[in-house]
């Protein structure tokens, strides 16, 4: 989806439902295999919410406000470790929750935020995050060299 459908969506229909792609929010959201809910953003976002905002070079993005500053915000994704400075006009929704499967599960529900919270506390999170993109580097390189190949036309 492009910004404008997303907030198309979020005015329209009161929320927005898609699918998440990319690694950046393993561990807690897997490339793929949730499909987020999100709300228009209503005030001031609180550290760990998770919202969508727009970059400068247009491009959508949720991730996870990890600092609140007085004109916006410090996010990072989940399995990242760089912040990126977000002012608040550039946040438009904010997440309210996930399915899995067809399991809900709300941002607002105490085993998601201590699992949260115990992912960011953890002295080890930078060392298990090597080792994961390690994984994924290395998953790619033999899906290369391994995977099914196309084939023009056999008659």
């Amino acid at each position: 989806m492009k910004k404008a459908e997303y907030i198309e969506s979020i005015e329209k229909n009161g929320n927005c439902v898609f699918v998440t792609l990319g690694n950046s929010m393993w561990p807690i959201m897997k490339n793929g295999k949730q499909k987020a809910v999100l709300t228009k953003k209503q005030g001031r976002l609180s550290k760990y919410d998770v919202a969508m905002f727009v970059r400068a070079n247009g491009s959508c993005v949720l991730h996870r406000v990890i600092e609140v500053t007085s004109s916006g915000y410090y996010f990072c994704g989940d399995s990242q470790t760089v912040l990126e400075k977000v002012n608040e006009k550039n946040v438009f929704a904010v997440m309210e929750g996930f399915f899995t499967g067809k399991k809900f599960v709300s941002v607002n529900d105490e085993k998601y935020k201590n699992r949260v919270k115990k992912w960011y506390e953890n002295p080890r999170r930078k060392t298990i995050l090597r080792f994961f993109y390690k994984y994924i580097g290395l998953k790619k390189r033999l899906k290369r060299l391994f995977g099914k190949k196309e084939t023009g036309n056999e008659n």
